[in-house]
């Protein structure tokens, strides 16, 4: 069966501008080795360290990035990101997401001695935030997706908004 690959992208937005965006990234084959669910709650595993650790690096090397509401879920993570409005040039969403998808591909290939291997998939979801009320919706969606859990694993579509 051929998959093909649907641009969710907004046509015509500037991905790089000041706003919050929801993003969704997943790791290749959804090989579920970045935490455990019991009860709801996470327990993460060295690789799901090393993904928080990627994740705060970003507000750290990009002084207009900052986080919001994140989890990471066994296969995957969600996250807001914030670009802030007084920044006067930055990387747009996806070089930013790709920095990410680097740096902890590095660090999980060197955890587990695999140069060289792929460890996300492709492409990544997101959402631009349009109001309170979305981003409201939103971090309540990402505080309760340990909850979910059960039911996402067997219906992976699910996972993202």
């Amino acid at each position: 069966m051929e998959r093909y690959h649907k641009n969710i992208r907004l046509p015509h937005y500037d991905y790089s501008s000041p706003g919050a965006y929801f993003v969704t990234i997943v790791v290749g084959g959804r090989e579920c080795c970045l935490s455990y669910i019991s009860d709801g709650l996470i327990k993460l595993t060295d690789m799901g360290k090393l993904v928080v650790r990627g994740w705060k690096w970003l507000a750290e090397q990009y002084a207009y990035v900052s986080l919001d509401e994140f989890i990471v879920m066994p296969n995957h993570i969600h996250g807001i990101l914030l670009f802030a409005n007084d920044r006067t040039r930055g990387l747009p969403l996806g070089r930013i997401v790709a920095a990410f998808k680097t740096i902890t591909t590095r660090e999980v290939n060197r955890s587990r001695n695999s140069p060289g291997r792929h460890f996300w998939q492709k492409d990544f979801y997101e959402h631009v935030v349009r109001d309170e009320r979305d981003m409201a919706r939103i971090r309540e969606y990402i505080v309760n997706n340990p909850l979910q859990w059960s039911i996402d694993k067997e219906n992976p579509e699910r996972q993202t908004l």
